[in-house]
């Protein structure tokens, strides 16, 4: 494999031997707020497929992955047992509700931290979480930002935030 000037050419010796053209790539490189970000695509060209349009597709991509995979396993949709598969549909529907809400409050902790949570918690949820994450430690007086309240929630779960 090599790469020039953002084309990756994938051409392994035995397909070069059967005289197999080489696989060719482009090299996309963006950043995700996070760090660099490398993707390859057979869209050689750029015009149909800028850096910018597919870190777009990138991150919806990735939201989709992160909804199912706090699904499945956040929510552990795969240990559900019922007798009865209407039982199961309807859990398995209340179960997408719960995690695309949650999809979206993790959403809105990142795209606008700043904002206070109780625009989106009443006082009393997220007094309790406040209680449950930090025993014996006095209630704030106002309500935490979005950023830091998602967080805390994150934690109660068990993530361990270190940051980039």
């Amino acid at each position: 494999m090599r790469e020039r000037d953002g084309i990756v050419y994938c051409w392994p010796q035995d397909k070069q031997r059967k005289g197999v053209p080489p696989l060719v790539l482009r090299l996309l490189r963006f950043n995700d707020g996070r760090g660099a970000v490398y993707l390859v695509t057979n869209e050689l060209n750029p015009r149909k497929l800028s850096d910018p349009l597919a870190g777009k597709i990138y991150r919806q991509r990735w939201g989709i992955e992160v909804y199912f995979f706090t699904l499945k396993s956040g929510l552990r949709l795969k240990r559900l047992q019922y007798r009865e598969l209407s039982r199961y549909l309807n859990a398995a529907v209340l179960l997408l509700v719960v995690t695309w809400r949650v999809q979206s409050l993790i959403q809105v902790g990142r795209d606008a931290p700043e904002t206070p949570c109780d625009q989106f918690f009443d006082s009393a949820e997220w007094k309790a979480a406040c209680l449950a994450a930090n025993p014996g430690s006095p209630l704030p007086t106002t309500a935490p930002t979005m950023g830091s309240f998602m967080l805390l929630l994150a934690r109660l779960r068990g993530y361990i935030h270190t940051p980039a």
